[in-house]
Order: C-alpha cells, then sequence, then structure tokens
C-alpha cells in the first residue's frame, strides 16, 4: 500500500530570544522527560510559520503531560505572549496604575518640600499673602494636594487588581495620604496662628 515516511519530523525551538535547531522529536521528547526543556518553550517545525508552546503541538502534549511539568503561568496568558514571527514577548511585572501612584507620590513629595521652603522664605522677608510669589506656590500648593488625591485613588484601585507587585500600589497610596493629611494640618495650623 503507502510507504509510511519513518523520518522524524524536525524542529525549531526558542525561549523567546531566538530560535535553536534545528532539533529531532527524539532530542526534544527526551529534553521534556529530563526538564531540560520548558513547555514554556515556543517551537515550530521545519518549514512551517506558525510558533506555539512545544506541548500545544500534538506530537509533544503527551510528553508534558507525563512529565507532569508544573506551569506557573495560566496557558492562556502564555499565549498570548508570543508575537506573529515567534518571538516572546516580555509581560511586565507591575501595574501602570500602581507605579503611577508611586511616582505622584515621590514626586508630590518633592515639591511639598520645596513649596514649604518657598512659604517659609517668602513669610520670613516680609511677603505679603497676594505678593505673586506666595500666590503662585498656594495654586502649586493645591495643585499638588489634587495629584495627591488622583495618586491615592489609583493605588487604592492598583491594590484590587491581581498584580505581583502589590507594595508599589501600597506605598503609594499611604504616602499620597500621608501628604495630603500633613499639608492639611500645616494650612490649619497656619491658618491659628496670628
Amino acid at each position: 500500500m503507502f510507504e509510511q515516511d519513518s523520518r522524524e519530523s524536525e524542529w525549531w525551538l526558542s525561549d523567546g530570544e531566538r530560535p535553536t535547531g534545528p532539533h529531532n522529536e527524539a532530542f526534544l521528547f527526551a529534553g521534556i522527560k529530563r526538564g531540560a526543556i520548558s513547555p514554556d518553550s515556543y517551537s515550530c517545525p521545519v518549514g512551517g510559520q506558525e510558533w506555539k508552546l512545544l506541548c500545544d503541538w500534538p506530537a509533544f502534549a503527551r510528553a508534558c503531560a507525563v512529565a507532569a511539568i508544573p506551569m506557573d503561568v495560566p496557558l492562556a496568558a502564555r499565549r498570548s505572549a508570543v508575537r506573529a514571527d515567534g518571538s516572546r514577548v516580555r509581560q511586565k511585572k507591575w501595574s501602570g496604575l500602581a507605579l503611577s501612584s508611586f511616582i505622584i507620590a515621590m514626586v508630590a513629595f518633592v515639591v511639598h518640600f520645596v513649596l514649604l521652603i518657598i512659604a517659609a522664605v517668602g513669610a520670613s522677608t516680609g511677603a505679603k499673602e497676594t505678593d505673586p510669589l506666595m500666590v503662585c506656590a498656594g495654586l502649586f500648593f493645591f495643585v499638588t494636594l489634587a495629584t495627591n488625591l488622583v495618586g491615592g485613588v489609583l493605588g487604592l484601585i492598583a491594590l484590587t487588581q491581581p498584580i505581583r507587585n502589590k507594595w508599589m500600589a501600597a506605598v503609594g497610596l499611604a504616602f499620597n495620604m500621608l501628604e495630603m493629611l500633613g499639608m492639611i494640618a500645616l494650612v490649619v495650623v497656619g491658618s491659628q496662628s496670628p
């Protein structure tokens, strides 16, 4: 009848940096069994155009299941992390909201400190609250308070998301709130003085 092709197919293998190979199936099976080849490796048959996770190919699915290699990232997330050419897209480990909250807190701290120095120098030189320097310092003060409020909200939202680096969101939220409370306390104390 029909002669069966006894040749093993060959495969390109990539960890997201650059492809290696071609490798024959026996090499890949042995690597999977020993744990030397990760199921997170992308593969493409020689002559093919489609790159998939090694264990997504029917030829290797059983070998991966038998090896029982633990996978810490859900399969759907890993599938979305591959470009059309088979190279891996590096995924961020933090939330943009958490990072924004953290940066706002740090920048606002410096701005508040500078504004306090400007206000102290202005008050010690006898500047009145209607002087342009004092009016500008007051306006910047309210802008930074509003920015702290936004930073606190961003940190709070980031804490509700499933992200790895929640510390950034927590620090951003705490610092933004502390800066707001501290500056409001200074305004209250300043308004009480004669």
